[in-house]
C-alpha cells in the first residue's frame, strides 16, 4: 500500500535528516582534491531545503488536486535524495588512494586544458570496466526544475575504473576514452557531429531505418537513440587518440582483446569499426608511420564485414544491424569535430619521436624516464604524455632491454608501472617548481 501524504512526509523527513547528517560528516573529512568538499556540501544544503518543505503542514481546506500535487512533489524530493546518495559512493572512494595520485593529477590537468574549471572524481568499482557517469548533469536537471536553488558544482566528471586493475598503471591510459565522454557532455560533440552531417543525411538515415525496420516507429526511435550513443563512443575513442596516442590505443586493444572480439555489443559500435577509426586517427597524427609501424606494435585491423539484416533476426539484432549501416555516414563528421576541438593541442608522433630513444635508454637502465640533462647541466622534464607512451611502447616491444635480467612478464609489467608513476611525479614536481 502506498504511503498516505502524512506518512510520505515523514519518510521524506527521515531521508532528509539522514542525508544531512551523513554528508555533514563526509564534508569534514580531508579529501585529496579541495573541491570535493564543495561537492559534499551540496547534499547538506539540499537536505535542509527538503526538510523544510517536508515539515510544512498542509494548508487548511486543501482540496484533492492540491494534495495530489504536494504528494507528487514530496515523492520527487524523496527520489532526488536517493539519487544524491550515489554521489557519496564517489566521494568516499576518492578518500582512498584507489588510483595512483600522479595519474589522477595528470587526468585532472589534461581535462582543465579543454574544460575550464573541470573537476574529476575517480572511484574503483567491482565492475570490470572503465566508465564515465553523467551523474552530475542528471542530478542538476531535476534540481533546477525543483526550484530549490541548489546544484552540484559543474563541470564535474565522475569516472569509474575496475578495482581489479587498480595497480596496473599502464592500463589506466584507457581513462582517456572516459575523458572523451566528459568532453562530449561539456562541448556537445555528438550533437555537433549530427549538425555537421546535416539534415539531409539525417532524413536519409531515418528513411533507410524505416525501410530496414518495416516502419516500426518504436524500433526506429530505438535505433536513432542507439545511433546517437554510438557516435558518442566514437568521438570518445577519437578524443582518446588525441590525448594519449598509441598508449591509449594499445591499452584499449589489450583490455578489450580486440583481436579476439570482432563483434559488437548493444551499447558500443563494432570493435573492428572502432579499431579502424583509431587506426586512421593514429595515422592522421603521424603515429603509424613514425612510431608504430616501424616497431611492429600495431597489427593490421581485419576488415569489418558489412552488416546484413536477416529476416529471422530478433528486433534487437535488427536494430543493431540497421544502426551499423547508418553510423558509417557520420564517421567523417566525427573526425572533423574532434580534430577541431583539439586543434593545436593534440599529442602527435612528431612530439614524441625526438625524445623516444632517450626515454627508452632510461627505462632499459631501470631509471624513471622523467627528465633529461641539457648541455649546460640543467634538466628539463618530459611531458606526461611522452612518459606514458614511452612506457607503453617499451612494453609493446617486449621490454627488450630487460631480457638479461630474467624478469617474468608480471614482474616487468609491475616494474614498468612503478617507473612510470615515479617519472610522472618527478616531472609534475619539476613543472610546478618551474
Amino acid at each position: 500500500m502506498a504511503p498516505s501524504p502524512p506518512q510520505l512526509g515523514e519518510v521524506v523527513r527521515i531521508r532528509a535528516t539522514y542525508t544531512q547528517e551523513f554528508f555533514e560528516g563526509l564534508g569534514q573529512r580531508s579529501f585529496p582534491q579541495p573541491y570535493l568538499a564543495e561537492v559534499a556540501a551540496l547534499p547538506v544544503e539540499l537536505a535542509k531545503l527538503v526538510l523544510e518543505q517536508a515539515t510544512i503542514a498542509p494548508p487548511a481546506g486543501e482540496d484533492a488536486t492540491a494534495r495530489h500535487a504536494r504528494e507528487r512533489q514530496l515523492k520527487r524530493y524523496g527520489f532526488l535524495l536517493e539519487h544524491v546518495h550515489r554521489v557519496a559512493e564517489f566521494l568516499e572512494s576518492s578518500e582512498v588512494l584507489a588510483i595512483p595520485a600522479s595519474i589522477a593529477v595528470f587526468l585532472s590537468e589534461t581535462v582543465q586544458r579543454l574544460i575550464p574549471d573541470g573537476k574529476l572524481v575517480l572511484r574503483a568499482d567491482t565492475e570490470f570496466n572503465y566508465s564515465f557517469d553523467p551523474l552530475a548533469e542528471s542530478i542538476n536537471e531535476p534540481l533546477e526544475a525543483s526550484g530549490l536553488g541548489v546544484s552540484l558544482p559543474t563541470p564535474l566528471g565522475l569516472f569509474k575504473f575496475p578495482a581489479a586493475c587498480r595497480d596496473d598503471s599502464l592500463l589506466h591510459a584507457i581513462l582517456a576514452h572516459e575523458v572523451g565522454h566528459f568532453l562530449d557532455q561539456f562541448h556537445g560533440l555528438s550533437q555537433a557531429v549530427f549538425d555537421r552531417a546535416g539534415d539531409a543525411v539525417l532524413r536519409t538515415v531515418e528513411s533507410e531505418l524505416h525501410s530496414a525496420l518495416n516502419s516500426n516507429d518504436a524500433q526506429v526511435d530505438a535505433a536513432l537513440q542507439l545511433l546517437f550513443e554510438w557516435v558518442g563512443e566514437l568521438v570518445s575513442d577519437l578524443s582518446g587518440v588525441h590525448l594519449l596516442g598509441p598508449a591509449f590505443a594499445l591499452a584499449m586493444r589489450e583490455f578489450f582483446e580486440f583481436e579476439n572480439d570482432p563483434t559488437q555489443g548493444e551499447s558500443h559500435p563494432p570493435t573492428l569499426m572502432r579499431l579502424d577509426l583509431i587506426h586512421m586517427e593514429l595515422q592522421h597524427l603521424k603515429w603509424i608511420e613514425q612510431v608504430m609501424e616501424p616497431r611492429g606494435i600495431w597489427p593490421d585491423v581485419p576488415a569489418l564485414a558489412p552488416p546484413v539484416i536477416l529476416t529471422g533476426s530478433s528486433s534487437e539484432e535488427r536494430i543493431i544491424e540497421a544502426v551499423h549501416q547508418q553510423v558509417m555516414k557520420y564517421l567523417d563528421a566525427c573526425r572533423e569535430i574532434v580534430r577541431e576541438l583539439f586543434h593545436g593541442q593534440s599529442f602527435s608522433g612528431s612530439a614524441f619521436t625526438p625524445v623516444e630513444s632517450a626515454l627508452a635508454d632510461l627505462l632499459t637502465n631501470h631509471l624513471p624516464p622523467a627528465e633529461s640533462v641539457r648541455s649546460d647541466g640543467s634538466s628539463i622534464g618530459y611531458s606526461p604524455e611522452c612518459i606514458i607512451n614511452a612506457c607503453w611502447i617499451f612494453w609493446a616491444t617486449g621490454a627488450d632491454g630487460w631480457k638479461a635480467a630474467g624478469y617474468s612478464d608480471y614482474d616487468k609489467r609491475a616494474l614498468l608501472g612503478r617507473l612510470m608513476l615515479k617519472a610522472l611525479e618527478i616531472t609534475r614536481i619539476r613543472t610546478r617548481l618551474g
